[in-house]
C-alpha cells in the first residue's frame, strides 16, 4: 500500500505539473488539447480498468503484447503475463517464488501505470486552474532581474502553488492509501493493499467488527498525514 501510494503520487504530481505549466502557454490548439486531456479522468473506473486489462492481457489478444511484437521486442511465439506470474514456473523452487515476488510486482507497477494515466489529468486541471490566478507582473519583474526559467518556477510558481498542491496531496493520499476498485477488478485478492484486505475482512470473511476497525485506522492514519502536510507545506522554512 505504501510503495503503490508514494510512487502514484509522486508521477502524479511530477506529470500534472509539468502538463499544466506546458497547458498554461498559449498555443495553436490548446483549447482543444485541454479538453481532450481530461477524457482518462472522465472514464469511469470499472471502465478504465477493463481496457487495462484487455492492453494488459497476457495472451496475443492483448494491445500490449502486440505492441512489443510489432517492434520486434518480443518474438512471435511469446506473450508476457503483466498482471501476474508465468505459471509453469511457479512450482520450481526457489525459482518459483522469486518469479512470484516479479510477477506481483510487475503487476503493481502495471496498475500504478493505469491509476497514473486516470488521475494525471485531474492533477493538471486543478494546478492549471491555479497558474491561470497567478499575476504575469511577478514574472515580468524576475525576468528584468535576470531571473532564469527554473528559478522564477522554484522561487515564484511553487511557493504560490502550495494550497493547491495541499488540497492534491491530501485528496490523492486519502484515494490512493484506501485504493480498491481498480485493484480489485485487475487482480482481485491477488495484490493484498489496505482496501483489498479490509474488504476481503468485512465482506469475503464476515468479520465486521475487524472490518470496520481497519476502516476507522486507515481514516486516522490519513487524517495523521493530512496533518504532516499541512506543517510541512505551511511552516516557516516553506
Amino acid at each position: 500500500t505504501t510503495y503503490f501510494t508514494v510512487v502514484s503520487l509522486v508521477i502524479e504530481l511530477i506529470l500534472g505539473i509539468s502538463m499544466a505549466l506546458v497547458l498554461n502557454k498559449s498555443f495553436i490548439g490548446r483549447s482543444f488539447v485541454r479538453s481532450i486531456i481530461l477524457l482518462p479522468w472522465a472514464l469511469p473506473t470499472v471502465v478504465n480498468a477493463r481496457m487495462w486489462e484487455w492492453i494488459y492481457a497476457g495472451s496475443s489478444f492483448g494491445a500490449l503484447n502486440g505492441l512489443m511484437k510489432v517492434l520486434r521486442i518480443f518474438p512471435a511465439d511469446y506473450d508476457k503475463v503483466w498482471l501476474g506470474f508465468d505459471v509453469p514456473l511457479q512450482n520450481i523452487p526457489l525459482i518459483g517464488n522469486f518469479m512470484e515476488w516479479i510477477g506481483a510486482s510487475t503487476a503493481l507497477n502495471m496498475i500504478i501505470l493505469a491509476d497514473t494515466w486516470k488521475v494525471t489529468p485531474l492533477v493538471t486541471l486543478l494546478v492549471l486552474a491555479a497558474l491561470q490566478t497567478f499575476p504575469d507582473s511577478l514574472y515580468e519583474a524576475a525576468g528584468i532581474d535576470g531571473a532564469s526559467s527554473w528559478s522564477q518556477f522554484w522561487n515564484i510558481t511553487l511557493p504560490l502553488l502550495r494550497p493547491v498542491l495541499l488540497v492534491v496531496l491530501v485528496l490523492r493520499t486519502m484515494e490512493l492509501f484506501r485504493v480498491f476498485d481498480i485493484i480489485y477488478i485487475l487482480m482481485q485478492y491477488s495484490i493484498r493493499v489496505v482496501g483489498v484486505y479490509t474488504f476481503e475482512t468485512g465482506m469475503k470473511f464476515l468479520h465486521f467488527g475487524k472490518g470496520s476497525a481497519l476502516s476507522f485506522l486507515v481514516g486516522l492514519f490519513i487524517l495523521g498525514i493530512a496533518l504532516i502536510y499541512v506543517r510541512v507545506l505551511y511552516s516557516e522554512e516553506a
